[in-house]
């Protein structure tokens, strides 16, 4: 355009410049004026700051304020909800496997036991409402029962959906402190007086087995522990005198129940549900391996083998059975009597063997469907069966005292125990412990001569945190009960006594905490 206009002047010669100016200009102001247009529409105008736009928190009500309120109680801080909770109906039975449900009475109290037993085990209707904590690391969970906060459990984020095992409470409390569980570690020697001691089997643990199914003393300061994980039960000898542990190598199903007779020659024989096993009791290597009978289903509970290896007691259908050491030259010594009622409500069947400690007795119970009818004692090859029938309170005899005395803790029908002896010769029965104390829950176990080793808890069906177990020794002679050792609650499952060490080895758990091998060394 502007070479347009140039060319315009030219031919003009001059003429009229001013007219040319002015033209010149109008063309120029109509330019500027066109690209000022242009870069409006290409470059619009931005303001000094763009709006925020901020959207409401939101509000929370009923059971998940509630929730934040107790937490913020506890000294903890949420920070916002994960998930509303959902409505879970599940059994008593089926808590104690519940991890969330463990972890929630670690890190509250004894509360989920106290309404499960005032419940009866019952079903209980649980909302669960998760919160993240302030440090964005961990969860806040809080049970509701109805409308009642029961309680809360915290635990790392990322871990929402596992097993806890190493669970720690936001105060740095381990599960064994929480639940009263944490004792000093047994080493050999170091007793001064009589103390509880956990027992630690190194090998176990590393192999990743910790929880303790059962504890089965012997006389030489061993015992057989068998421990369980989720795949498999071991069995493991642990040595009280060297604090050493070794697997024997033995595996057994789950939840199968073994048993073990201590045998002459320095052997063991260990009973499982499908063999009997004979151990040299101190390499605990296996000597000899017994098959039960293919026509035969034997349970290890109904059957003994007599201490010097010679012969084998059974039970089966058509009675109580001896043979030699190879299942072979059977005989029934006492006949079942079967009744016609398929599910055997007017049967009668001999059970649960146990030798005499000489291996010419064999001590034995007569039960009904679901009662006992009494105890028998009878020779080995089946002569002098004697019998003596159930008191009104279903007492039967369980194990041998002496080779003329047979021992009972208590009546089958009774709270509390009261241990009696019962003379296989004359027939009259004697009680140990004169006046049985009503307001107690105590179990007792033959001791030394003259002695019982007891330990009691408060007869209640409630659960406080004030509840003790108290460990003691009662004078037969004297009728005195000496208290040894009283500590906080803890729940004893399988247990023996070991006579030789004087000491107390048993398994024990205080929910959620799994079972642990403990030892009370030098009762006296």
């Amino acid at each position: 355009m502007i070479i347009e206009v140039m060319s315009f002047f030219k031919k003009n010669n001059g003429k009229n410049l001013l007219k040319s100016i002015g033209i010149l200009l109008l063309t120029i102001m109509l330019i500027l004026s066109l690209t000022s247009c242009s870069k409006e529409q290409a470059e619009p105008p931005v303001p000094d700051s763009e709006p925020v736009i901020t959207e409401p928190k939101p509000e929370y009500t009923g059971q998940i304020a509630e929730a934040m309120d107790y937490l913020i109680h506890e000294g903890l801080k949420p920070i916002e909800v994960i998930n509303e909770g959902s409505d879970m109906v599940i059994t008593w039975e089926i808590l104690s496997y519940d991890t969330n449900v463990q972890k929630l009475n670690a890190f509250l109290n004894n509360a989920v036991s106290n309404i499960s037993e005032q419940n009866g085990y019952g079903q209980v209707n649980l909302k669960s409402i998760i919160l993240l904590l302030e440090d964005k690391r961990t969860v806040a969970e809080v049970f509701f029962q109805k409308d009642k906060i029961l309680g809360g459990v915290t635990y790392p984020n990322d871990e929402i959906s596992r097993v806890d095992k190493q669970y720690r409470s936001v105060y740095g409390e381990t599960l064994e402190e929480i639940r009263n569980m944490n004792y000093p570690i047994w080493k050999a020697g170091q007793v001064k007086e009589p103390e509880l001691y956990l027992i630690q089997a190194r090998n176990a643990i590393n192999d990743g087995f910790e929880k303790v199914t059962r504890i089965i003393s012997f006389e030489q300061g061993k015992c057989l522990i068998v421990y369980r994980n989720d795949a498999e039960s071991r069995v493991y000898v642990y040595d009280t005198q060297d604090n050493t542990d070794f697997y024997t190598g033995i595996s057994l199903q789950e939840n199968s129940f073994i048993r073990v007779r201590q045998l002459e020659e320095n052997k063991i024989a260990m009973m499982l549900v499908d063999r009997i096993l004979i151990l040299d009791n101190i390499s605990f290597g296996v000597l000899e391996e017994i098959k039960y009978p293919d026509e035969e289903t034997v349970q290890p509970d109904d059957l003994d083998i007599s201490p010097d290896g010679k012969t084998i007691v059974y039970s089966n259908k058509k009675g109580l059975v001896v043979c030699d050491n190879r299942f072979d030259n059977s005989k029934v010594i006492v006949e079942s009597m079967i009744g016609d009622d398929p599910h055997g409500m007017d049967s009668e069947v001999p059970r649960y063997p146990v030798f005499s400690l000489d291996s010419t007795q064999i001590l034995y119970r007569i039960v009904g469907y679901e009662w006992s009818i009494g105890t028998g004692v009878i020779k080995v090859d089946g002569s002098d069966n004697r019998f003596f029938e159930s008191d009104t309170d279903g007492r039967v005899f369980t194990e041998w005292y002496d080779d003329k005395l047979i021992y009972s803790s208590s009546a089958a029908y009774s709270e509390t125990e009261q241990p009696m002896l019962l003379n296989i010769d004359t027939g009259v029965k004697t009680s140990l412990v004169k006046d049985v104390p009503k307001d107690k829950r105590i179990s007792y176990y033959p001791a030394s001569e003259g002695t019982l080793f007891y330990w009691e808890t408060e007869l209640s069906y409630e659960e406080t945190e004030t509840n003790t177990l108290v460990f003691g020794i009662y004078d037969i002679n004297k009728q005195i009960f000496e208290k040894v050792l009283e500590i906080p609650m803890i729940h004893l499952d399988s247990s023996s006594y070991d006579r030789f060490n004087n000491a107390f080895i048993f398994t024990a758990n205080n929910y959620p905490v799994r079972s642990k091998a403990f030892i009370l060394a030098d009762i006296d």
